[in-house]
């Protein structure tokens, strides 16, 4: 069974700030219910698992994520998962397609996402599985508006790059003569190598450590209970108390 929703919303957020969150899986987690990163694998694969739940049924999927494009300058990605349910007995697969677009120092975000699902979900029916979708969609834009917007999760700590010293002193703070045998310039391609290098590794050590708190913090995710969301959904729509 495969289900469609597109879903555009605004973030009060300079664009840079948004997709620096939203092309971060360790980081945009924390916006999914239900959700659990368990292992980066690259710039652009991970790993995670999600429990969903629908009336009497559970359903745990362990999965893979990757980028299938990710282009920072034109603002755009396409993310595609897919899982398999624990228990044998079924899968689901997804792929979600995001482009960024500033105005007026905000963030426009414009999403549409597929999502293919086998297995004794599917058996719900169309209709309860788009209720069920919407309300998460609605959960976690709430949720990465939060952290986006500076309520949430703390952003990640910057790497403060290394610069070679300059090239000349002035005579007012001119230092001991050393041995200049072999200087290196700051345009020094090696140089430049090793500093780009340490960044990649200084990042790399941030973004496991963000996935063994989570981990910490949640051994096993909460599963989604459909079944309440579209409760809650259809008592808003009919003002139900």
């Amino acid at each position: 069974m495969e289900v469609t929703a597109d879903k555009n919303f605004t973030v009060n957020a300079p664009v840079d700030k948004v997709w620096e969150l939203l092309s971060d899986p360790s980081r945009v987690v924390v916006c999914v219910q239900g959700a659990q990163l368990t292992e980066i694998i690259n710039d652009k694969k991970f790993k995670g698992k999600i429990s969903v739940k629908i009336g009497p049924v559970t359903s745990k999927f362990n999965g893979e994520g990757r980028f299938e494009k990710l282009d920072a300058q034109a603002k755009e990605m396409v993310l595609q998962g897919a899982g398999k349910d624990t228990g044998g007995k079924g899968s689901a697969s997804m792929t979600m397609m995001v482009n960024l677009k500033e105005v007026d120092g905000a963030t426009e975000v414009t999403s549409s996402i597929k999502l293919s699902i086998t297995g004794k979900l599917a058996q719900f029916g169309s209709r309860m599985i788009v209720a069920v979708n919407d309300k998460l969609i609605e959960q976690f834009v709430s949720k990465f508006r939060e952290v986006a917007e500076g309520g949430g999760e703390p952003a990640a700590a910057t790497a403060t790059p290394v610069t070679a010293a300059p090239a000349a002193t002035s005579a007012t703070t001119r230092q001991p003569a050393v041995d200049t045998a072999a200087p290196t310039s700051a345009a020094d391609p090696d140089l430049e190598s090793r500093v780009t290098e340490l960044e990649a590794t200084v990042k790399r050590m941030e973004t496991q450590i963000r996935v063994m708190q989570t981990q910490l913090n949640a051994e096993e995710p909460e599963p989604v209970n459909g079944l309440q969301l579209v409760g809650s959904a259809l008592k808003g729509m009919f003002g139900m108390k």
